[in-house]
């Protein structure tokens, strides 16, 4: 039987390289999800701003005061400080503050699949 030490180096070589590029690909994937959540978020904070000072539905804010609050939340995640859980998420689920503010049913379903597919594969 051929122990583990008994191969020479070069041929560990294919599993080495298999193994690099499933994590490249892995990191890959999850990075250009968290981009595609930055742009969105993007997306909705001009959406907001387009709207003004307009109120929102059955709430105490304005257009404008929730789009700096998807601004901060965009600046969170772009510096790393991603977290699926957090509150924030809800305001995009169906008949929350973004439906109330009359934010396209388009970009909040974008948002909430995405959400779902990063917190299936991990943070």
């Amino acid at each position: 039987m051929i122990g583990l030490g008994d191969l020479p180096l070069w041929m560990y070589l294919p599993g080495a390289v298999f193994v690099l590029a499933a994590v490249v690909l892995v990191l890959y994937g999850r990075s250009r999800r968290y981009q595609w959540l930055s742009d969105l978020l993007r997306s909705a904070e001009q959406e907001m701003r387009q709207k003004g000072d307009a109120d929102i539905f059955d709430s105490d804010g304005s257009c404008i005061e929730f789009a700096d609050k998807i601004a901060a939340q965009r600046a969170r995640l772009d510096a790393g400080k991603f977290d699926p859980d957090d509150d924030f998420w809800v305001h995009f689920y169906p008949t929350a503050t973004w439906d109330d503010a009359g934010g396209t049913s388009h970009t909040a379903n974008a948002i909430c699949d995405l959400l779902k597919s990063l917190k299936k594969k991990g943070r």
